[in-house]
Order: structure tokens, then C-alpha cells, then sequence
């Protein structure tokens, strides 16, 4: 901020999921009862991992609304592009004749980046398996966040575990590109060949024809290709919502809703329980649900990651979760975006198929995603972590519920 308070507000977040130590002190008896303590500690860590782990985070803020939504609308750092390329010399877990004979293994990847989770195709009876996929990861912090992989070998029972390999993605950051074989980790055999690419965020449209001619997007006409820019639409509000089932237009409203509301003596008049749908391509995002009001209030932001913003659209659906019909909607063709002052727009968008002055207040900001480093150096990266020099934290933090009997 230009003037005092200089600090606008304070995000408190985690990089990725933390490991706590529940102590659940006075309900002992209680939770002791076996599926029941580990039930109840993994809602608590999914609780946390919703709501406080990266891109999810916490506001406190510091001045007023006006200047607080500045800083609402936070932007990523880059896109990770992890191109799973193929491993060598895999550990062969399948045995036949009671171990005598080793056999092969049925390799499968997961990939890890604070929130995001990818697992690639099995690859049937190999221990040289290439799978040929590319992912394409948010990071709105490299400091202190890595890429984490672990294979594994498929199997009817439990997954054999194949080795894992961590990259610091704050190394990633500076070389932005790098092509190379990786030595697994935690395995006796078996190295790991990927291709990791950091893509910079530009607002600038003039790059937009050389990105698309490089994820040839002209091959890929249905948006299921490699992306070229990044859309961020921030929810805000919607103001003068219907809240009569009469005030919507016969297309607005499933004529089946009408019925089911009429028959359960539900008063037409009510309220809604309004939320939203994002559609982008093959991608769609929903916002939590506003319980009975006609001016609901979010504040949240969706990301997309889109192939090529001069064919797609940003499709935005008001619904009623309480009536289950719709209350409006609209289109956005996002090459309008190219052609606003930092690719950025602010509006307040009135809605079709909704009420004669309903209207929903959105922000979005389009940014092209290029490489600035064209070109990867022969030298070995410095980009892979050895858990062995990863500092090992002491005990996990104990979280207390309850105050200990005395």
C-alpha cells in the first residue's frame, strides 16, 4: 500500500498438507475405539487441507474494504509444465514360483504440487515404461514448495511402492528449464526422465500468436491441449437476484422445479441459496452456496487454464441451490480480455434469463504463458532434492482439543 498502514493484511497459508500429532485429551475413551481416532484426524487434516494449504488461505485484513480488495485477487507466480516422460531400469516387484523368479512391475506415477494432484496411465509389464504426459500445475509460491513424485506398481491388492524423486521448485524458478534424467530415490534401481518447463505470466497480447503457434493450437480444436494463457476470474457479488419462481423466464427455470417447488407448499416468494458455475472449456469450478439472499456476497477467486482465449469463452451459470433452477447467466468471449488495459476487466455484467435488473460483479485478468528461456543448458540442475539433506523436523505439533482432565 502507498501509505500507512503500509501492510494491507496478513495471508496465513501452508505450502503443503502438515503432518499434526491430535491429541484428543478428555475424549481418550471415547476415541479409542478403533477406525473412530483415525476417522476423526483425517477430517481434521482434510479440514485443514481446504481451507489453509496453497492456493487456499486465510485473510486478516489491516484497512478498509476499499484497499482490501486490492489484494483479494491473488495472482500466481507461474505455471509448472511437467512433461512425465518415461523411467529406466525400474525395480521388477511382480514374482512367480513363491519369489524365485522376478517379474516386471506395472508402473504408474503420482505428482504432487501443494493442492494439486496428478496420476499418470499404468503402464502394463515394464520396467522401461514411457508414458508421453504432460501436466500443467498453478504456483503461487516456489519458495519452499516442491514437486513431489512417487511410483508405484499396480497390483489387485496393494500398490508396490517404486521409488520418488522431489524437485525444489525455487531452483526451477531461476534455471526455468530443464530436461534430464533423475536417479530415483528411496529405491534400489531405477532413474526417472522428465522434461519441467516455467512458465512466466505476461500481460502482454503481442506474444499470444508465437504462444499458440508453439502448443499448436490449431491441432486441438475442443481446449484439450497444452495451455497458452491463464484466466483468473475473481467472484465479487451479485445484486437483485429473482426471488419469485414467476420472476424467471420460462427458459431460465426447469418447468419440473416449478412443479416439485408448488407441491411441497414451498412459498414462491422465498429467498434463493444462490452459487456459481465456471465453465472453461472441459474445466468447471463452483462457488460455495449463499444461503437465502438476493445480494450474495463471495469474494473468491477461480483460475483456468486456457488453450486458446481467441476461440474459447468463459460460460458464468447463477444458480438456486434451494429450488434447484437457474437465476441467470452469461458469456464472456475472452479475446475481449485481449484488448483491455492490462488485460485485466472489472465489470458489472447483467444476466440473461434472470430478473430485469439482476447483474453480477466480476474481475478478470487474462495472462499469456511463455517461456523467457528458450533453451535448457547440457550442464546437470541443481534442481533435485535428496531427502537425505532435507532438514528433518522434530516432533510433529501436538494440537490439543480439549483441555486434560484432572
Amino acid at each position: 500500500l502507498g501509505d500507512i498502514p503500509l501492510v494491507g493484511a496478513l495471508s496465513l497459508f501452508f505450502l503443503k498438507k502438515p503432518l499434526l500429532d491430535i491429541n484428543w485429551t478428555g475424549l481418550t475413551n471415547i476415541l479409542d475405539i478403533p477406525g473412530l481416532n483415525g476417522f476423526s484426524n483425517n477430517l481434521i487434516l482434510d479440514i485443514i487441507y481446504n481451507y489453509l494449504v496453497l492456493p487456499n488461505r486465510v485473510t486478516i485484513p489491516l484497512v478498509g474494504e476499499e484497499k482490501l480488495a486490492k489484494l483479494r485477487f491473488p495472482m500466481p507466480k507461474g505455471v509448472l509444465r511437467i512433461h512425465f516422460l518415461e523411467a529406466q531400469d525400474l525395480e521388477g516387484k511382480d514374482q512367480f514360483l513363491g519369489g524365485l523368479i522376478k517379474g516386471k512391475s506395472d508402473p504408474y506415477g503420482i505428482l504432487q504440487v501443494g493442492t494439486q494432484l496428478f496420476q499418470s496411465k499404468t503402464i502394463k509389464e515394464s520396467l522401461h515404461p514411457k508414458w508421453n504426459e504432460v501436466y500443467e500445475a498453478l504456483v503461487y509460491e516456489p519458495s519452499g514448495q516442491h514437486l513431489e513424485i512417487e511410483l508405484f506398481d499396480e497390483d489387485p491388492d496393494k500398490d508396490d511402492f517404486l521409488g520418488s524423486l522431489m524437485i525444489d521448485l525455487t531452483e526451477l524458478y531461476k534455471e526455468e528449464k530443464v530436461d534430464e534424467w533423475f536417479v530415483l530415490e528411496e529405491a534400489p534401481t531405477g532413474k526417472l526422465h522428465l522434461k519441467l518447463e516455467w512458465l512466466s505470466l505476461f500481460s502482454t497480447p503481442e506474444k499470444l500468436d508465437q504462444v499458440l503457434r508453439s502448443v499448436r493450437a490449431d491441432r486441438s480444436p475442443f481446449g484439450d491441449g497444452l495451455s497458452s494463457a491463464l484466466l483468473v476470474v475473481y467472484l465479487d457479488c451479485a445484486k437483485n437476484l429473482p426471488n419469485n419462481l414467476s420472476d424467471l423466464p420460462h427458459d431460465g427455470l426447469k418447468q419440473v422445479s416449478v412443479f416439485k417447488a408448488l407441491k411441497s407448499a414451498k412459498k414462491s416468494s422465498s429467498e434463493p441459496s444462490p452459487y456459481v458455475q465456471f465453465t472453461v472449456g472441459q474445466k468447471t469450478l463452483e462457488s460455495k452456496v449463499r444461503y437465502k439472499t438476493r445480494e450474495p456476497l463471495w469474494e473468491d477467486c477461480f483460475p483456468f487454464l486456457v488453450h486458446n482465449p481467441k476461440r474459447q469463452e468463459l460460460e458464468v451459470e447463477l444458480k438456486d441451490d434451494k429450488h434447484k433452477c437457474m437465476l441467470g447467466n452469461l458469456r464472456v468471449p475472452l479475446s475481449s480480455l485481449l484488448t483491455e488495459e492490462d488485460m485485466t476487466l472489472v465489470q458489472c455484467f447483467p444476466l440473461k434469463n434472470s430478473g430485469p435488473n439482476s447483474i453480477i460483479k466480476l474481475k478478470m485478468a487474462l495472462r499469456i504463458l511463455s517461456l523467457e528461456k528458450q533453451v535448457s543448458s547440457d550442464l546437470p540442475s541443481s534442481v533435485q532434492v535428496r531427502k537425505s539433506s532435507v532438514p528433518q523436523p522434530g516432533a510433529a505439533p501436538s494440537l490439543s482439543l480439549f483441555p486434560s482432565e484432572s
